[in-house]
């Protein structure tokens, strides 16, 4: 290294001062971890024992064997434990208490609570032997336990909350008693795998918390109700019932599922779920393997979500279901047949789900009401595996979302005749989609009607055994295809989209009767339509494209190209770049509308419409001038402090940035909720790579800030004597000016040269 000027010798000396600085931190550093290791060595972990089997408080250090201390966690950490016999006695919590771990092994005692205290287990709590945990109806009293907590035969009463928010095993030989006392399984999990049972007396409660799994996996269990009134049992979380193979029976007490039932093997029975109106309303229900057992209920409306995932195993009170409701789905897996056995009719507004190798079947002698005169409407059916009804011959109008998804996708009829040989129509609310190699082909031309729409999945082939009506002279009107494998029709030639048209796999292809592409001519997207190239597919056109609709152009993190060799021109709609490039060699010229996302346009751009760069936020880039007209829009959106990811960027890789005479621009400026930026915080917002920013924008919106201050506005010189060398337009956050002072924009006052910081 060379002799340093005064600058460097400033920079040496700075960087010693700093050295210095970080030698005596380092010192405090080291000082603190020696005080850390005393503190360390002061404290100690001590097992405290209960040293007779006579009654007293708490906090009477005499009676513990840690005398004259008693087990509360701070400068020593205690494990406590009551385990002395001999005859009954009494611990009385009398304050609020912490320990380590704590253990109740004695029959004789009982843990008494004498107020609203707390008491806290940092690590494992075990309940044992016949012991009773005694909180006398206490006002704001709990017991918390981070560990694991472990309840044996013995008793929990007048307990106001019981919270494990690790691991809870029931595991009593004979009996876990739970007497007017709240128990919630907080995160992690719970098991219960002993053969005793539990019990709920005096209006007690099991609440399995959303976060939890609670698993039971002894073979023939009881939850019972014992004296007072009535206990219950909440699932929130995941329930499993596994391992055995005999009945967990909760009997007497209330139950509600809102979370998820599991159900693999064995039987799960309750005599405690009331069902309104014969509806079951919530959680999620499987049949894996194990049967579902409501005592006395019929289930005859299914507002929930019920999966058979296994071929064996039952669910018996479900059979009577004649109404999949809106917000129901039932799923049959596992090679099953599920069919429905009640004297009636069945429809379905929900969603029905038949996987791979399974079968829905509405028997002989009822009908599936969603079909009727040919049309099959309402609800939703994805079907892997075989949709069975006996009325379901002869279908020729899908009003319904209807999806085959795979090979062994059928739907038939009561002889398992294939029912939709015959289907020429999409109703303005039908969805008709294949997908995973369900290969289809029609009987004849086919028509989509209002938003009807036809979808191909990726390595899927629908054809139309002649051609989509809707296309007629070129323009594709009304419905939507929805295109990721390969749509052929008989003359596919779309030069006007005027409907819903979605390229959306990189081999996604449209194409006619001799393998051409639908949209070697296409030049127009009019107002009533909208067209999306994504998912890594690019389209080619042979001339210029006109839009007044809705155009998008790849997804995020899969980008795809348009090119033109003409020009793109938009008089109206919206075009959306999502990491998607425009490559125009005859410009774009946004005359109306809006340009917005992430991504690249090669190739000039006029506006006089309304530019957002980002996906709130990200990076346009033009390579190409910028033309700013008359009443053309710049929009940004700040959410935090980097660029592109925090807050949107325009970038122009080649070309100036000129506002064209009579130019009325604006430049808007939003902030994300939850942003407040600080005094100063600057935010480069345009930058011209080689080219020159040529005027300045006419009005600006957006500056007023919240906590306070207002964004000024600088357009930025690259060469700080030359007046027409501007290069960067930055945002940047100034105090409110005071009453009467003049905050500047544009060309005036704010052209000093600045660095970001």
């Amino acid at each position: 290294m060379g002799n340093p000027g005064p600058a460097g010798r400033g920079a040496c000396v700075q960087r010693g001062n700093v050295m210095q600085k970080m030698s005596a931190r380092a010192v405090v550093l080291v000082a603190g971890l020696a005080a850390g290791v005393s503190a360390s060595e002061a404290g100690a972990q001590i097992s405290a024992f209960w040293s007779n089997p006579v009654s007293g408080n708490w906090n009477n250090g005499a009676l513990w064997s840690t005398n004259p201390d008693f087990p509360n966690n701070g400068v020593n950490t205690y494990d406590a434990f009551i385990n002395a016999m001999g005859s009954a006695y009494t611990v009385t919590l009398n304050q609020n208490i912490t320990v380590r771990d704590f253990t109740l092994d004695s029959p004789d005692a009982t843990l008494d609570f004498s107020g609203g205290f707390t008491f806290t287990v940092t690590r494992d709590f075990l309940l044992r032997a016949g012991a009773t945990l005694n909180g006398q109806s206490f006002a704001g009293q709990s017991i918390t336990v981070g560990g694991n907590a472990t309840f044996e035969d013995g008793v929990v009463r007048n307990l106001a909350l019981f919270t494990g928010n690790g691991p809870v095993f029931y595991a009593a030989n004979t009996l876990c008693e739970i007497d007017d006392t709240d128990i919630n399984h907080g995160d992690g999990s719970a098991l219960w795998a002993s053969p005793g049972g539990i019990q709920l007396s005096n209006g007690a409660t099991i609440t399995n918390e959303a976060a939890c799994v609670f698993t039971i996996s002894t073979n023939a269990g009881q939850l019972t109700q014992g004296a007072g009134a009535t206990g219950s049992f909440t699932n929130a979380g995941t329930l499993i019932r596994d391992t055995g193979t005999g009945i967990v029976d909760l009997q007497g007490v209330t139950f509600a599922n809102t979370g998820t039932l599991d159900v693999r093997t064995g039987t799960f029975r309750t005599d405690g779920l009331a069902l309104v109106g014969n509806t079951l309303a919530a959680g999620t229900w499987i049949v894996g393997g194990g049967s579902i057992d409501l005592v006395g209920q019929s289930v005859q409306t299914n507002q929930a979500d019920v999966r058979f995932t296994s071929a064996s195993g039952s669910f018996a009170a479900f059979g009577d279901v004649t109404l999949n409701d809106a917000g129901g789905s039932i799923t049959v897996d596992g090679g099953r047949t599920f069919t429905t056995t009640a004297a009636a009719d069945f429809q379905n507004t929900g969603v029905i789900d038949v996987k791979v190798g399974a079968t829905f079947e509405v028997p002989a002698g009822r009908a599936l009401l969603n079909a009727s005169a040919g049309t099959i409407a309402g609800g939703e059916f994805l079907v892997a595996g075989t949709l069975k009804a006996p009325n379901l011959s002869g279908l020729t109008t899908i009003d319904t979302s209807l999806t085959l998804d795979g090979p062994g996708a059928s739907v038939v009829d009561g002889a398992n005749a294939n029912a939709l040989t015959g289907v020429a129509t999409i109703g303005t609310n039908g969805s008709f989609k294949v997908r995973n190699g369900a290969n289809f082909t029609t009987a004849s031309d086919v028509t989509l009607n209002g938003q009807g729409t036809i979808g191909v999945g990726a390595g899927t082939t629908f054809t139309v055994n002649g051609t989509i009506t809707n296309l007629a002279t070129g323009t594709f009107t009304d419905g939507g295809l929805d295109v990721e494998g390969t749509l052929v029709f008989n003359d596919a030639d779309i030069d006007t989209v005027a409907g819903n048209l979605s390229l959306n796999n990189a081999t996604a292809s449209i194409e006619d009767q001799f393998g051409n592409d639908a949209f070697r001519n296409l030049a127009t997207v009019t107002a009533a339509g909208s067209l999306g190239v994504t998912n890594g597919r690019n389209l080619s056109v042979s001339g210029s494209l006109d839009t007044a609709g809705n155009v998008t152009i790849g997804t995020l993190g899969n980008g795809s190209t348009l090119t033109l060799p003409g020009a793109y021109n938009q008089t109206a709609g919206t075009t959306t770049l999502r990491d998607g490039t425009i490559d125009a060699a005859g410009g774009f010229n946004l005359l109306g509308g809006e340009l917005r996302g992430s991504g690249q346009i090669n190739g000039d751009v006029v506006t006089d419409g309304t530019i957002k760069p980002g996906n709130s936020p990200g990076v346009l880039r033009i390579d190409g001038a910028l033309s700013i007209r008359t009443s053309a829009a710049l929009e940004f959106e700040l959410g935090g402090l980097t660029q592109g990811t925090g807050y949107d960027f325009l970038n122009l890789l080649s070309g100036n940035m000129t506002f064209l005479p009579g130019s009325d621009a604006t430049m808007r400026l939003v902030l994300l909720p939850g942003f407040y930026p600080g005094l100063g915080e600057r935010f480069t917002v345009v930058q011209t790579d080689t080219g020159r920013v040529m005027g300045a924008f006419e009005h600006y919106e957006g500056l007023e800030l919240p906590n306070g201050y207002r964004f000024g506005v600088e357009y930025v010189r690259l060469v700080e004597n030359d007046p027409s060398s501007v290069w960067r337009i930055d945002v940047i956050v100034t105090a409110t000016p005071a009453p009467g002072a003049a905050m500047l924009f544009g060309l005036g006052g704010l052209l000093a040269a600045r660095r970001r910081r």
